[in-house]
């Protein structure tokens, strides 16, 4: 006789951890820029001139451009759960980027506009080094490319039901349009919940580390990855390279020059 499975055998099936960061970067795909084509819209029914407007967007743009790489420095350097700090700079950049709601009518409030888009740089910054850590501190570098393809994948149609979302919304409640924006609150608020469930994995393979005898078997399938105390792991002390080797190394300066080149 074959017995059916309980209903929590069926829950944990279907939630992997795979299937859980899938989840996490389509909220924070939601998230996207704040929406700052939406923002400057609104900001021209506010009677924003079109300079104040995009100096405020390019505010964030240059903020993030230049907290890139500390972002992932400090990520790869934290000893916090990666997990908080993915929570925490979600809230932030939603926070930021509502704070939009607070602009009165009229060409004012600049002030306001300008240290919240420098604040959702900053905190957008993280978002992707956060989760792209966790990814490998979980699935390690040979089921990497899959997870972070899937990762990237549904954080796109995250950004794409969110902008549609923030049109309905707006449509509906016309001319209270600026409601539009709670979308991206919620969007942080569920990113935030479900990244309480995302295993941790482990800290040093997520910093980019190798690893001693580094075998496909020696990853669990369910996305966990072994103790420490396992053979997975070397027990001699871990060292990162200095950026001089890194900026010197022929792949990298291609590979940087292709990129630079390619925007």
């Amino acid at each position: 006789m074959q017995f059916e499975p309980y209903p929590h055998q069926i829950y944990m099936n279907f939630i992997t951890p795979a299937r859980t960061f899938a989840a996490v970067a389509f909220f924070i795909g939601e998230l996207g820029d704040g929406l700052n084509y939406f923002q400057a819209m609104y900001l021209l029914g506010l009677d924003w001139n079109e300079s104040a407007i995009g100096l405020a967007l390019s505010l964030m743009g240059f903020t993030t451009l230049f907290m890139q790489t500390c972002a992932g420095e400090i990520v790869d350097r934290a000893t916090v759960d990666r997990r908080l700090l993915l929570s925490l700079a979600a809230l932030t950049t939603a926070g930021s980027a509502m704070a939009i709601m607070c602009v009165r009518e009229g060409n004012q409030d600049h002030m306001l506009m300008y240290v919240t888009k420098i604040l959702e740089g900053i905190a957008c910054s993280f978002m992707a080094p956060c989760l792209t850590a966790l990814t490998l501190a979980n699935f390690g570098p040979e089921h990497f490319d899959t997870i972070m393809a899937s990762n990237v994948f549904w954080g796109l149609v995250g950004y794409a039901i969110s902008a549609t979302l923030v049109g309905v919304t707006a449509y509906i409640f016309y001319p209270n349009i600026k409601l539009c924006f709670l979308v991206i609150g919620f969007s942080a608020i569920i990113a935030s919940v479900l990244t309480r469930f995302l295993p941790e994995g482990h800290p040093k393979l997520g910093s980019g580390f190798r690893v001693d005898n580094g075998r496909n078997e020696d990853i669990e399938t369910s996305g966990h990855v072994k103790d420490e105390n396992t053979s997975l792991f070397s027990r001699k002390d871990y060292e990162a390279a200095s950026y001089w080797s890194v900026f010197t190394e022929r792949r990298t300066l291609v590979f940087c020059l292709t990129g630079f080149f390619f925007q």
